[in-house]
């Protein structure tokens, strides 16, 4: 189903017609840096071993690039191929569709991917389902690019090039740094030191996680 973006203010409308009761119930926690630090590899296991529901923002926008009947299709296509963002509006828009999606089957603990990656989105979103806390994935830029250029062909995503890489990676330091310093002014934000094997990493995210529930923070 496309999204209808037709003058969409996320605070009156994308709420009524999601129902905010079940948006408000909503738990979830962001899940951030830059591309190919292993965010998707990561969120499969705390799925697996928590039950959350991986959410990908940058996935739910593909989608909706491939939905013959969205009218954003061609933008969406444009701003990827740029490393650049798509507005608030449908970003917001598309998480907040998927939120009411799984909530009123009951499912109201999200790991949300990719999201949020300007100062618009964090602040705007965070006005409406405020997060319980930030995992940030931290790794060189080299590290990142040998990954992403590792998978050339393996998961058919055009964005995964060279040339584009470097925009991702330029557009991350400049819209989404800055979005996570606004959040360890709002909540709390882990840095993850994910140079090393993946599954080292993982390891010290499941004690994080393990130990936040604990504190009854999730």
């Amino acid at each position: 189903m496309a999204f209808n973006s037709e003058d969409l203010d996320l605070s009156k409308t994308a709420l009524q017609e999601l129902d905010i009761i079940y948006v408000l119930g909503a738990s979830h926690v962001y899940l951030k840096g830059g591309p190919g630090v292993g965010k998707g590899t990561q969120c499969t296991k705390l799925s697996r071993d928590f039950g959350f529901t991986h959410i990908s923002v940058g996935d739910l926008l593909r989608e909706e690039m491939k939905d013959p009947s969205s009218p954003h299709r061609e933008m969406i296509e444009q701003r990827m191929k740029e490393g650049g963002l798509v507005p608030p509006y449908l970003s917001n828009g598309v998480l907040l569709r998927e939120f009411g999606k799984y909530t009123v089957n009951g499912q109201k603990k999200f790991l949300v991917d990719g999201f949020p990656r300007s100062m618009d989105q964090v602040v705007e979103f965070e006005k409406i389902c405020k997060s319980r806390f930030t995992l940030f994935f931290d790794a060189p830029k080299d590290v990142m690019q040998k990954r992403v250029l590792g998978r050339l062909g393996k998961e058919g995503r055009f964005d995964d090039d060279r040339s584009i890489f470097n925009l991702r990676v330029d557009g991350f330091l400049r819209d989404t740094m800055p979005v996570i310093e606004y959040l360890r002014q709002e909540s709390q934000v882990f840095t993850i030191d994910c140079e090393g094997p993946l599954q080292d990493a993982y390891i010290v995210i499941k004690d994080l996680i393990a130990e936040v529930r604990r504190a009854n923070v999730l």
